[in-house]
């Protein structure tokens, strides 16, 4: 059949016209000529064959580089500028799993979350769980390519203080505009961070300004500037540092440095009931499937007191809880009260609804139920103020669907550069104000940190402290930390001075190997900057200048120094990389959980259509009402209300915020 095609469709050289006319003759010159012909035929048939395979061959190679991604760039997805990768994060962590994952056996059959996360997904049951590593979009940057710190691309210098970048970039930039959020939202923000990442710090107690280098995890402590605004005045040159525990303090030496997450990498309330069942059953009552806690003289309930005392004083005390960080300031000690009497009301409810449940029943599904309104909250009340109502909508949220494939494991990037801008909202003070709405007291945030026994030093001062978060205004969103935080964090009972947050964030990224900015930008679908100039799509000319007047290249730029520099992103508070990091995270912690409370993955813990209409019911001021004696809120427990002016918008807490357990009764005691 095909000698029925021309031979000129095939090749319209020279050559196919006299083969044409070869085959009319029959003598045997023309037979030679024609053998001639037939012969480089045949050779130009095996040079292009040869060609083909080459070319082949190349293809797969291409795609194979593409796939393991070993390099500086990242696969993206259709959903840029998200970086999800497949594959990609296997590649990265391919040597923990070879040398130093556990052997984990699953239960498909299991209706509830492990305590520290493993097996929820059932081909790769380590994913996301505690004490693996964090993942890394971008591979490790170090001086050494090991854990050396990184110097100047362009002379091998070191980088800029961390302190001079604050003292010269961002201490002076503080703005008072008035915010339309109040600062819960930045509270809830961090009560999240908990819940998925817990870098841990190795650390003994020395002063690491007293060893310096002799230490390899005192070699990263901050020079402070002879001439610095604040710190000259005490004689304070250096800024205590301590490096992070890298996975060989877990008895798994990678190279790069490797670093741990102590939480679960999932939504899933494990600041509230620990990363492992060791800390789970220690805070479990073991009656009625509530936690323990401690009553106060007035019927209110306190999370346990821990056995560690404070350093300030006889009747001064530790909160315990499922993270040790809860009495890092009275915001978090706050949260973590309020969802502890949140379970106990929900198992309370659960035991009145379905008095045959035991135990253990109505612990797990108070968990259950407890982690899902997390979860809620965070992806429809939180994330489209962060990261824009759009945005959220068409990008985070744009299905339901499990993906197996999908690793949702916290990424450095995360953890250590864009959830850290968000720092730029933290306020300088709070007010308690009482049930009339009089300000009762104003405090310092940096005065409490690690005090949290104010809660209790009078009975009301729980809901006094909640109330002044929820009718007082955020901080805006702007370049830089507040005045507070920047210079006198964790400062000493005997002291004013203490530590600068910014400058122990930028010096935490470079501590993890975290990749430049211009990398970052890269990564999420900006401009690679060959020069200063190229930065204005997203950064201000003034501050331009003084990036190039402290970094030698515009390849040194820190990742968290720009993020923090950008122009937030239409009706966000973040800038493109800081919300392409955040919200890569935040799609894969949905997409690559199987228990997600909506997602359509089948599984014994599924809930119901009745029992989820009712968790997509619940907002933050169900959990406020339910745990405190404030009794009126606005709709939307993130926005700040006038009282005076906007009273009429709130609504009464037994009207509008009841949660309604029927589902949960006993006919309807299934999932």
């Amino acid at each position: 059949m095909v000698n029925d095609i021309p031979l000129e469709t095939w090749n319209k050289t020279d050559e196919s016209t006299v083969l044409l006319s070869l085959n009319k003759n029959n003598d045997g010159h023309s037979k030679s000529v024609y053998d001639a012909y037939q012969g480089r035929i045949l050779i130009l048939f095996l040079a292009f064959t040869l060609l083909i395979f080459t070319f082949a061959i190349s293809a797969v190679d291409l795609w194979s580089d593409l796939g393991s991604n070993d390099g500086d760039q990242p696969v993206q997805s259709s959903l840029h500028p998200i970086a999800i990768v497949d594959g990609h994060f296997s590649f990265e962590t391919s040597e923990y799993l070879v040398r130093c994952a556990p052997i984990v056996r699953c239960d498909s059959g299991n209706k509830y979350r492990t305590a520290n996360g493993t097996c929820n997904n059932l081909n790769n049951p380590i994913w996301g769980s505690s004490n693996t590593p964090f993942v890394r979009l971008v591979k490790a940057h170090y001086s050494d390519g090991i854990s050396k710190l990184r110097v100047s691309s362009e002379n091998n210098k070191p980088l800029p203080s961390a302190r001079e970048i604050q003292i010269r970039l961002f201490l002076n930039k503080q703005s008072k505009i008035p915010d339309k959020n109040n600062q819960l939202l930045m509270q809830w923000g961090q009560f999240i961070a908990h819940d998925v990442s817990n870098l841990a710090v190795d650390t003994d107690g020395r002063d690491c300004c007293l060893y310096g280098p002799d230490l390899p995890s005192c070699e990263a402590t901050i020079k402070i500037p002879v001439d610095d605004p604040v710190y000259s005045e005490y004689n304070k040159t250096c800024m205590r540092f301590t490096r992070a525990m890298t996975s060989n303090n877990y008895s798994c030496p990678l190279q790069p440095s490797t670093f741990m997450d102590d939480a679960s990498h999932f939504i899933d309330g494990s600041q509230i009931y620990g990363s492992n069942d060791y800390i789970m059953t220690s805070l479990r009552s073991f009656t009625d499937g509530t936690l323990k806690s401690v009553t106060a003289d007035d019927g209110q309930e306190f999370c346990p007191h821990s056995s560690e005392e404070s350093p300030s004083g006889a009747n001064k005390y530790f909160y315990n809880s499922g993270d040790s960080r809860i009495n890092m300031n009275l915001g978090l000690a706050l949260f973590h009260n309020m969802f502890m009497r949140f379970h106990n009301y929900v198992a309370f409810k659960l035991k009145s609804a379905n008095s045959t449940l035991s135990d253990e029943t109505l612990f797990q599904e108070s968990r259950r139920i407890v982690g899902a309104v997390i979860q809620h909250v965070t992806y429809t009340q939180f994330l489209p103020i962060i990261l824009g109502k759009n945005y959220t909508e068409n990008i985070i949220l744009v299905d339901s669907k499990y993906d197996p494939s999908v690793n949702p494991s916290t990424s450095q990037e995360f953890s250590a550069g864009a959830f850290r801008v968000l720092h730029n909202i933290v306020p300088a003070q709070q007010r308690l104000v009482d049930s009339n709405y009089t300000t009762v007291r104003v405090i310092n945030v940096t005065d409490w940190m690690n005090r949290p026994y104010l809660l209790q030093e009078q009975s009301s001062n729980f809901d006094n402290l909640l109330r002044g978060m929820l009718y007082t205004g955020g901080r805006s969103s702007q370049h830089s930390y507040n005045y507070l935080i920047s210079n006198f964090m964790f400062h000493p009972d005997n002291s004013v001075i203490g530590t600068d947050l910014l400058s122990y964030d930028i010096q935490r990224g470079r501590d993890t190997g975290l990749p430049p900015y211009n990398k970052m930008r890269e990564l999420c679908g900006l401009s690679v900057a060959y020069s200063y100039d190229d930065l204005a799509d997203v950064i201000q000319s003034d501050d331009i200048y003084k990036l190039e007047e402290l970094y030698d290249s515009v390849n040194d730029i820190d990742f968290l120094v720009g993020a923090l520099l950008e122009t937030p992103e239409d009706d966000a508070l973040v800038g493109k990389t800081s919300r392409c990091v955040i919200g890569d995270f935040f799609r894969r912690s949905r997409t690559g959980d199987r228990f997600f409370y909506d997602n359509d993955a089948e599984h014994p813990g599924k809930f119901s259509k009745d029992k989820l209409e009712v968790i997509k019911s619940i907002s933050l001021d169900h959990v406020i009402c339910a745990t405190s004696l404030v009794d009126h809120l606005q709709n939307n427990s993130f926005t700040k209300i006038d009282n005076g002016w906007y009273s009429s918008m709130k609504w009464d807490c037994d009207e509008k915020y009841k949660i309604d357990f029927k589902p949960w009764e006993e006919e309807h005691c299934s999932n």
